[in-house]
């Protein structure tokens, strides 16, 4: 696959990971009526992976690799 091409689609699903966790977070504080039905450890994991997921994204979206590299 095209370098460029790979980091614009890590890009775009960072960005819209991240749109999407915006648009969550307002949904959140305007009905706090809709809860999780888990424990909020599980709840916090949740949160915590898409958060790790959205950075990798990100991360592999602007880290240039090296001509060596294969991966």
């Amino acid at each position: 696959m095209n370098e460029n091409k790979s980091e614009k689609i890590f890009f775009s699903i960072g960005f819209a990971m991240f749109v999407f966790a915006i648009f969550f977070i307002f949904f959140a504080f305007s009905h706090p009526e809709c809860s999780w039905k888990f424990d909020l450890k599980i709840v916090y994991l949740i949160y915590i992976l898409y958060l790790i997921v959205m950075f990798i994204m990100f991360l592999l979206a602007f880290v240039k690799k090296s001509k060596n590299d294969k991966i």
